[in-house]
């Protein structure tokens, strides 16, 4: 069976480049660096390369050209990256025999952030750059990768903290030998839970601090909470040790098993004198130059027959359970009144959003999501997007639905002035802190996350989809452990890197 595959090379603008193709498998293409190479840099507009192989993967949804790509291109080369995600070039990286890696020289993006800090209205002593974007998001589109740019740190989960004097990131074991590799001189690693070291998180380490600073955060990247004491012990004299129904109101409370974000944070630092601000602007957009734009997809139907159940029937299950939860009063008052009564929800999650509307997109890579918010009330569903993603067909159906759509930029003014009407609205541990600060804690009420609950009770129709991709993804191993056993047989077995490429494209066209 002959290889068929797709074209080698997919990210920044490189025309330049010629390309080699392999006789045994003509569509095959590998990127000859040769004319990339050059002398050693003189300018941080280049950076010298120090790695082994001859091939350069950009395949990456964000264009960025990944240091590991670069591997064994040759001791001393140099290749200009001025399409690279960030839209800086990576800059000049010391040469040390020691390392087979890229790392990019980040002095002056630092510098620039910190010049930033200082121009506050009142200058900040610490910023923290989450990896998350501003849905809370694991795997964020390339326009939210603010982590990578200010750090050049490429996995998908870590915390920056930058002070006026040094930068630290904390990542947990699984991402270490990452942050090793890719972090340069002006970086302190912080391995979060690591026996033998002083494994803080970054939540702990700032309650440490000296009293009296003002630690700064964009309030839509960082979460209202994972489960805060504080508010189950409103709900709860006593917090649950785990999942468990309430025998008089059926809710799940969640285990208050890691406090962390931004209202166990606000308590710490307030407790030492300290404060968490929230700039108006993110910090880090204002000095990434050419940042790129958000990624533009239509939003299409997912059709009940894959679906197993249509939106109409999972919006009512919600608003039952809204119904079900009762009023939380106010601790100055044990009076039970229409402000106090939960009469919505409000769902940021971007998985939750298209499970619930039985829609998609592909706004975010290896998710088919699009961004928005979408609140349900006992009597309303509105969603915010971005009305240009929403083609006529789509229109139509939210329409029949009896779903508002609204602005994706108009959810913290609706949420700011009441646009719901009298009650109080449930947000989940999760929810994005901004979300939180416009509703004021009078009108918010911090309950578990249903929707996933709602989830996990898989349809057989949901059950017999998963067991044809099983099957589609058989195929497609065996289709590449035939092609592997081809490459064998010839005498030259595919590297590493020709492994994942041929499986990920066989396993698309199977």
């Amino acid at each position: 069976m002959s290889y068929q595959g797709p074209p080698f090379f997919r990210g920044p603008d490189l025309s330049n480049v010629n390309t080699i193709t392999s006789q045994e498998s003509p569509s095959f293409n590998f990127l000859d660096v040769s004319s990339l190479r050059t002398e050693l840099p003189t300018s941080p507009s280049e950076v010298s390369l120090h790695t082994a192989a001859s091939t350069v993967d950009s395949d990456t949804y964000s264009g960025r050209i990944s240091p590991t790509a670069y591997n064994r291109l040759g001791h001393g080369k140099v290749v200009r990256d001025s399409d690279c995600l960030s839209g800086h070039t990576l800059g000049v990286v010391n040469l040390d025999t020691s390392t087979d890696f890229i790392r990019t020289d980040t002095s002056q993006r630092l510098t620039e952030l910190r010049q930033m800090m200082r121009e506050e209205p009142e200058p900040l002593d610490y910023y923290i750059v989450p990896s998350e974007d501003f849905h809370q998001s694991r795997y964020v589109a390339a326009t939210d990768k603010r982590l990578e740019f200010i750090s050049a740190f490429t996995g998908s989960q870590a915390t920056a903290i930058i002070s006026i004097s040094e930068a630290l990131l904390f990542v947990r074991f699984q991402y270490s030998s990452k942050a090793d590799r890719e972090l340069d001189q002006n970086w302190k690693i912080r391995k979060v839970g690591f026996p033998g070291l002083d494994g803080r998180d970054w939540v702990q380490w700032l309650s440490d601090r000296p009293s009296g600073i003002i630690v700064g955060v964009d309030a839509r990247l960082i979460t209202h909470d994972r489960s805060q004491t504080a508010l189950i012990g409103a709900i709860l004299p006593t917090p649950p040790p785990s999942l468990v129904p309430l025998k008089k109101t059926g809710e799940l409370i969640p285990p208050p098993s890691r406090i962390e974000a931004a209202s166990q944070l606000t308590i710490a630092l307030e407790a030492n004198g300290s404060r968490l601000k929230f700039p108006r602007v993110n910090l880090i957009d204002i000095i990434w130059k050419n940042r790129p734009p958000y990624h533009f997809s239509q939003i299409y139907i997912h059709e009940e027959k894959y679906a197993g159940r249509p939106a109409t029937e999972k919006i009512h299950a919600i608003r039952g359970w809204i119904k079900q939860q009762k009023p939380l009063p106010r601790p100055s008052s044990s009076k039970i009144t229409m402000s106090n009564t939960p009469t919505a929800t409000i769902i940021a999650s971007l998985p939750n959003v298209a499970w619930i509307l039985n829609l998609r997109a592909a706004d975010l890579p290896f998710t088919p999501v699009f961004r928005a918010y979408l609140f349900i009330s006992i009597v309303a569903v509105v969603l915010f997007v971005d009305r240009r993603k929403v083609p006529q067909e789509v229109q139509q159906y939210l329409s029949d639905m009896q779903i508002v759509l609204r602005d994706y930029e108009e959810v913290f003014s609706f949420l700011r002035t009441g646009g719901w009407g009298a009650g109080r609205v449930l947000i989940e541990p999760k929810t994005p802190y901004v979300i939180s600060l416009m509703l004021s804690s009078p009108r918010y009420i911090l309950a578990h996350t249903y929707c996933d609950q709602l989830k996990a009770l898989k349809t057989e129709t949901e059950i017999q989809g998963f067991r044809e991709a099983y099957l589609r993804d058989g195929a497609a191993m065996v289709r590449w452990f035939a092609w592997l056993d081809e490459k064998m047989a010839q005498g030259e077995p595919p590297s590493e890197f020709e492994d994942k490429r041929a499986l990920k494209w066989l396993k698309r066209e199977t």
